[in-house]
């Protein structure tokens, strides 16, 4: 049975239990919250299967990921590398759940950096994880990618796939990244899917940032992140449908391997699924310092 249908089967299931067995004195309102809110439901899976045949989506699966980045991470990997490689994952959370973990399940070895205290004993991993407990700037990142180099034995270059998800400044240390000469094959990157293409927004750069749920001035959008990225010979070849909150890009080099993608980013594209999925991320809230940014950013653009 396709997605589509197990989903309508379900709302109309739920719509007779709702006529069928609505407790005396239930409120209309609350009926029509919960109507609103399940056919937001099928729409975001009736979009979900257009954009599939476009976009690495229809890849996606949740293993060791927040949703189901790990499948289109998987899919990529298949095109692009030839071995086990080397991860390097920009905020790792406690490290029990994050998008490098799936790599290191089939072998591969990883960078970790963040700022929270791990939720299992990285020690016993010296040879495959290397983590530095520090707080992310632009100045910083380098000197600590270079330091978790060093503890793995392993060069820059040898670097194959990037993740950042730092819910702030994460286009500002990518930047860096890139000017100090990290090229790798793929990157998997957070952006703010509030603001759809062609908008061109970041977070104007603030090293003490500290992303308080459910604010929306945090990271790039989508946009923001092509626009970098195609100066380094990158280009777009999905986002996670689950949520909209991760964009994934290969090397220039790579393109013979991805022609069953739309090269449009109008097309890849996934905004927030809020009526969906209960995540902060999710759960948008405009706020003045959010859209006075904005508003500067747009000025400032010819």
């Amino acid at each position: 049975m396709s997605v589509a249908k197990k989903a309508s089967r379900k709302f109309i299931s739920w719509l007779r239990s709702m006529v069928g067995s609505a407790p005396k004195g239930f409120l209309l309102q609350e009926t029509v919250d919960e109507l609103v809110r399940h056919t937001d439901q099928l729409t975001d899976v009736i979009a979900v299967l257009k954009r599939d045949e476009k976009s690495l989506s229809r890849f996606g699966k949740q293993v060791f990921s927040q949703s189901d980045e790990d499948g289109i991470t998987l899919e990529i990997v298949r095109r692009v590398c030839d071995r086990k490689g080397l991860v390097l994952e920009i905020g790792v959370g406690d490290g029990i759940e994050n998008n490098s973990l799936v790599l290191l399940a089939l072998g591969w070895r990883a960078i970790w950096v963040g700022n929270e205290d791990l939720g299992l004993t990285v020690s016993d991993f010296k040879d495959t994880i290397s983590y530095t407990k520090s707080w992310v700037t632009r100045e910083n990142i380098f000197a600590t990618v270079s330091a978790g180099l060093e503890n793995l034995s392993a060069e820059t270059d040898e670097i194959d796939v990037l993740m950042i998800d730092l819910d702030g400044n994460d286009f500002h240390v990518l930047q860096a990244l890139l000017l100090a000469g990290l090229s790798p094959k793929a990157m998997v990157l957070e952006y703010n899917s509030f603001l759809p293409p062609p908008i061109d927004w970041k977070m104007e750069y603030d090293a003490e940032h500290i992303w308080t749920p459910p604010s929306l001035n945090y990271g790039a959008s989508l946009q923001a992140l092509v626009n970098l990225l195609d100066g380094f010979g990158y280009f777009l070849v999905g986002c996670n449908a689950q949520t909209g909150n991760n964009a994934f890009f290969v090397k220039n080099e790579f393109s013979p391997q991805f022609l069953d993608v739309s090269r449009g980013v109008e097309n890849l594209y996934v905004g927030r699924a809020q009526n969906v999925y209960n995540t902060p991320h999710n759960k948008k809230k405009l706020s003045k310092d959010f859209v006075e940014s904005v508003l500067r950013n747009g000025v400032r653009r010819p």
